[in-house]
């Protein structure tokens, strides 16, 4: 693979609670209407075209004067842009620069003429990015944008790959005939016990792991009708940890969090038995996120079409997790680690009660099955818990070493 190809929102940054300000205020001083639109509903309208936008923001309108209050509604948005910037996914400028260095990178967006110079401005990657292109650029659909890029570029469908967060990408790949990869979830499988890409094995239990479920059925479906030509990858991540997931905030990973919690407390905490469970002896798949770049520049480089596991294919428990972070603290402290037994009689580990809106919507076990990875060439070794939580603490304590709150959750006043 030589080149690959960026979506903007939802990709790179989320701009949505900004640019929602921004459209608030111009359908108020244009027609007097209030919007009231917030991050979320632009999260639903982001990835469309404009003229698509349009119509879901303002149906009462008749299309001249939709288009007029659009055109108002970007304007305003790139002086709030000018001044307040989106926020970027923790992680892409530096990866950004990282993959610079070995591939050509490009950006391909259904936005305004001047939205994709200010994200580049912002993130500091101008110099970074080869070329761009945008619905204002040509008034035409991102599959259609996505030819026109590799047109000029000479880039060959081949040796490229899509990089997208929504249905709408997977289409505009389809159109360009170029792969792409997105992110499935092992929250497909629901209370399963077989973890195997199968339909007969899934049963989501929340609207999350639905959702990611759906559009599997997607591209089951279209590959059914022989309809995928480019290939098109899901990857299902299992419990992935590891640096750079800070804005996932409060879902961030048990490890993440109790990192900060034996540094403040001396203590960390975990869910009581449930399911047939000990205490903190639920099992899940837990896979650090450097194995996960891994498998993707894997299949970055081989794509083959499917749905595939990423996980480590081991199943280990929480207390696994607990105690490598604890341990991992104490060595840094020059102290001797301890046992299970012995975190949990000093009461460096901790349970409290499982918590009633988790019931019946709670995965207490997963272990990817592996044999469809490995069969598309993926072999990848994939750490332990003790190792990948070694690696990361060591990481953590670079990052926040003055810093003893978790920051992710905001300090009770």
């Amino acid at each position: 693979m030589k080149s690959i190809i960026f979506d903007v929102d939802g990709t790179l940054w989320d701009s949505t609670d900004v640019v929602a300000d921004s459209w608030n205020a111009a359908i108020r001083d244009t027609v007097g209407i209030e919007a009231n639109l917030d991050g979320d509903r632009l999260k639903q309208l982001f990835g469309k075209t404009m003229d698509e936008i349009g119509l879901a923001m303002l149906p009462m309108l008749d299309k001249p004067k939709r288009d007029e209050v659009c055109l108002v509604c970007y304007k305003y948005e790139d002086e709030y842009l000018l001044n307040n910037s989106g926020v970027f996914y923790d992680g892409v400028k530096e990866t950004i620069d990282e993959l610079a260095k070995h591939y050509d990178l490009y950006i391909a967006s259904n936005c305004q003429t001047g939205y994709i110079e200010t994200t580049m401005r912002y993130g500091g990657f101008a110099d970074k990015i080869k070329d761009f292109i945008c619905f204002d650029d040509t008034k035409l659909p991102k599959g259609e944008n996505i030819k026109i890029l590799m047109e000029r570029n000479n880039i060959n469908a081949d040796e490229a790959v899509y990089v997208g967060d929504i249905q709408g990408d997977f289409e505009a790949s389809k159109v360009a005939g170029i792969p792409m990869i997105y992110a499935s979830s092992a929250a497909t499988y629901g209370a399963s016990t077989t973890f195997v890409e199968d339909p007969r094995y899934e049963g989501p239990l929340n609207v999350y792991g639905y959702s990611k479920f759906l559009f599997d059925q997607v591209l089951r479906a279209k590959l059914a009708k022989g309809e995928v030509k480019a290939p098109v990858i899901g990857l299902r991540y299992f419990n992935v940890y590891g640096p750079h997931e800070q804005h996932k905030g409060r879902m961030a990973s048990v490890a993440f969090h109790q990192f900060f919690q034996f540094r403040k407390e001396g203590h960390v905490r975990l869910f009581e038995g449930c399911l047939g469970y000990g205490n903190g002896e639920q099992e899940r798949d837990f896979v650090y996120v450097d194995d996960v770049i891994a498998v993707n520049l894997h299949f970055f480089n081989k794509p083959v079409t499917g749905i595939y596991n990423c996980g480590t294919g081991r199943a280990q428990p929480f207390n696994d997790v607990s105690l490598g972070v604890v341990n991992a603290l104490r060595t840094h402290a020059g102290k001797e680690k301890v046992t299970l037994e012995e975190a949990v009689k000093e009461g460096f580990i901790r349970y409290i009660p499982f918590p009633d809106s988790l019931k019946g919507k709670y995965q207490a076990y997963t272990q990817a099955d592996l044999t469809k990875l490995r069969a598309a060439g993926c072999d990848v070794a994939f750490r332990s818990v003790e190792e990948g939580t070694a690696d990361y603490v060591a990481d953590l304590l670079t990052r926040y070493q003055d810093v003893q709150s978790d920051p992710t959750i905001a300090e009770a006043k």
